[in-house]
């Protein structure tokens, strides 16, 4: 009498479910040839992505928008979290700006709109961060040059003689 006919349980072993009893990782199904028309494949759609994303810098919308900004992280509608997303999307236009303006084969009247443009969402970001305020964050635009200074010191006691292994030393 079989186990299923006494328990009414089917019973599943490893060859049931993988077909074979070691289910260890199996090897790679591509060669060298498909790993470089991967590669090729990921660099296209990266070089492509990024041309997009110059497109829509170029296209004289707002770099830094809450209102368009949309989370789709459980519990992060707080003020902050969205006011950062909408910063970090705006500071990745603007790289996607420097980006292109960094490639070969950009011309002088391209370079001139990727300059103007690059200068608009920088004068966007300055008065954003002038304009925003923050409940858990604080923000600075530049360079941060805080120094903190104590005024209590430790008090030294001045040494008359400093002996030096035997130097000046009686016999």
């Amino acid at each position: 009498m079989s186990l299923h006919a006494l328990t009414g349980f089917q019973v599943a072993t490893l060859d049931d479910m993988y077909g074979k009893r070691d289910p260890g990782p199996r090897p790679a199904s591509y060669d060298v040839d498909d790993l470089r028309a991967m590669r090729a494949r990921e660099e296209r759609e990266a070089l492509e992505a990024r041309r997009q994303k110059a497109r829509a810098a170029l296209s004289g919308r707002r770099f830094i928008n809450e209102a368009t900004t949309s989370l789709d992280v459980q519990g992060a509608s707080s003020g902050d979290y969205r006011k950062i997303f909408a910063m970090y999307q705006g500071l990745s236009l603007l790289e996607a700006i420097t980006d292109r303006a960094g490639q070969r084969g950009v011309s002088a009247l391209e370079n001139a709109q990727l300059s103007k443009r690059f200068d608009a969402g920088m004068a966007e970001l300055s008065a954003f961060l002038k304009d925003s305020s923050f409940e858990g964050l604080r923000m600075v635009e530049g360079v941060s040059a805080t120094k903190a200074q104590t005024g209590a010191g430790v008090a030294r006691k001045k040494n008359d003689r400093v002996d030096r292994g035997g130097a000046g030393r009686d016999s």
